[in-house]
């Protein structure tokens, strides 16, 4: 199995090996500050971003390109691995817009950096006591994955697992720059897979 079906219907904040250890040290997932993502809709509405993949699959693929980069490829994700904190619908459920009513808001709102039909904000920062689990990615091999389950020393077994995978080199300007290339807003229509099966981690969809 890879890890697609894990993904599959679940609501996710990814980041690094190194902030989730920041994150579950201070219980709680705060909102972007660095300076990528202070033009985003998220942070402009005073949310944490969060995937939602629970959309139906010819949308989500359609935006392949736009959130595969936090697979390992976004400049400043650094380790062997990233790190998927998996998030309770009903904890957060207050706090969290549907996919539609943040595409709505998005269009009304002067459209600001935003990933359409996957990304959602948590008006707020997101407690870690809505988080069920980290699912680690090998930032090289996606079919090494590891799902984290929440409780004692879970940063222990987070980092110990990311530990036993290979470290990719840091990715050089040409890569940067491909992959800064391939983004777009929307997929060829023809290049949408027909079922959650045939949706690959390791290439686009198609």
């Amino acid at each position: 199995m890879g890890v697609w079906p894990v993904l599959r219907g679940s609501l996710w904040h990814a980041t690094s090996i190194e902030k989730s250890a920041a994150i579950i040290d201070e219980g709680v997932i705060r909102i972007g500050d660095t300076s990528t993502y202070r033009s985003s809709h998220c942070h402009k509405m005073g949310c944490v971003s969060l995937f939602d993949f629970s959309e139906p699959l010819e949308d989500i693929a359609s935006q392949f390109m736009n959130w595969a980069g936090w697979f390992g490829a976004q400049s400043h994700i650094r380790g062997k691995a990233t790190v998927w904190f998996r998030i309770d619908r009903d904890a957060v459920r207050g706090a969290v817009k549907t996919v539609k009513e943040t595409y709505k808001e998005w269009a009304a709102n002067g459209y600001a950096q935003y990933i359409p039909f996957v990304e959602v904000g948590h008006r707020g920062p997101v407690p870690v006591s809505a988080v069920t689990g980290a699912l680690v990615i090998s930032c090289q091999d996606r079919s090494q994955f590891k799902m984290i389950e929440a409780g004692p020393d879970w940063q222990g077994r987070i980092a110990a697992y990311a530990a036993t995978l290979t470290k990719l080199p840091p990715p050089s300007a040409f890569e940067l720059a491909m992959l800064a290339s391939t983004r777009r807003p929307q997929a060829s229509r023809a290049a949408i897979p027909k079922s959650d099966e045939s949706l690959t981690m390791d290439r686009p969809p198609g």
